[in-house]
């Protein structure tokens, strides 16, 4: 209030000085886990972060939402597991830069391995406006899998790009398919002012309102929110439940 009534005579020039704390510290996850019935010992990565910036409706919150509804949907279907499917709701994935995935590859290195057929990460989704499906992130095995289920349920046939430097992929070194990450985008009108930067990560289509103080309640539609479920449910629940994984090795090799 002191600064607005500043501006209100003129120009001001502010000097702003910060101490920054640096150091180690002791964060914690949450992991919960349902076993296939066939194969007990494989399993799903279904992932997204905990952490959020300012209020997180959208980043996080929201995924956070659909990781539970997805477990509490499969829970009701046990039997029809073939894998099982842990989910883990990573910290440190901004303030850490992938804190928490990178400890626990460290410490399940031979069981991921061994074990994980696939990661499923989940991020930033049922935004208002968020109605493209058009560009998805995935690995080019599974990529096929990922357009499939897209356009069963949207109705949107999408493009598959390479997954980039960020969603918690801390797995890489396992050789672990990876796919989404964030799934719905709003049209370039409702972007971020630096969406070019972001779009160099490989992370386009964010709404203006992301990782701001405005990231709140209202800006979620819950169409939107329901829809990006639905993907992300079908998505584990074929990963947990087909016979033979539909990875497509033919496109890796390619790609390659």
């Amino acid at each position: 209030e002191r600064l607005k009534a500043l501006l209100a005579e003129g120009p001001v020039m502010v000097r702003l000085d910060t101490e920054v704390w640096t150091g180690w510290a002791t964060a914690h996850m949450v992991e919960g886990r349902l076993d296939g019935v066939e194969e007990p010992d494989k399993f799903v990565l279904f992932s997204g972060h905990l952490d959020s910036w300012e209020y997180g409706a959208m980043d996080n919150g929201t995924a956070n939402a659909t990781m539970l509804e997805v477990m509490r949907v499969l829970a009701q279907r046990l039997g029809e597991l073939r894998r099982g499917v842990r989910v883990l709701f990573w910290s440190g994935h901004s303030h850490g830069r992938y804190a928490g995935s990178t400890w626990y590859v460290d410490h399940h290195w031979q069981e991921l391995h061994d074990n994980c057929v696939a990661h499923v990460n989940i991020d930033s989704t049922g935004a208002r406006g968020a109605t493209a499906y058009d560009v998805i992130h995935a690995m080019s095995d599974v990529g096929g899998l990922a357009a499939n289920v897209v356009t069963e349920i949207t109705g949107q046939p999408p493009t598959i790009e390479r997954m980039g430097r960020n969603s918690d992929q801390s797995f890489w070194g396992l050789g672990i398919p990876a796919m989404y990450g964030m799934l719905s985008r709003v049209p370039p009108e409702m972007t971020t002012p630096d969406q070019g930067a972001l779009a160099a990560l490989g992370i386009g289509g964010m709404p203006w309102w992301w990782h701001t103080v405005d990231d709140t309640v209202d800006k979620i539609d819950p169409a939107v929110l329901t829809l990006d479920t639905q993907v992300f449910l079908d998505t584990v629940y074929r990963l947990c439940t087909t016979p033979v994984l539909p990875f497509d090795y033919a496109a890796m090799a390619r790609e390659m």
